[in-house]
């Protein structure tokens, strides 16, 4: 897979995931056990890409958590898709 289709993966991941949970919803005992698992899921999706970072060209994962770092970012979880350079 080239050129990765962000929604459709997402769209499978999501489904996936909420089949899994409805069947087992004590397997996620914490929120964080939920985006643990949504994002080993979608990393596993998705093929690496090539970024430029300090003037250097580095392959990565498209897939990018930000954690909280105090009670002022009120706990946020985010998990975004990175698009390569040459992505329009």
């Amino acid at each position: 897979m080239t050129k990765c289709n962000y929604k459709s993966i997402l769209e499978i991941t999501l489904n996936e995931f909420f089949l899994n949970f409805i069947k087992n919803p004590y397997c996620y005992f914490y929120e964080e056990d939920i985006r643990v698992d949504l994002v080993k899921k979608l990393i596993e999706r998705t093929d690496y890409i090539e970024l430029s970072h300090f003037n250097k060209n580095i392959i990565t994962s498209p897939i990018k958590c930000e954690y909280p770092s105090s009670l002022a970012t009120k706990q946020r979880h985010d998990i975004v898709f990175v698009k390569s350079n040459d992505s329009k």
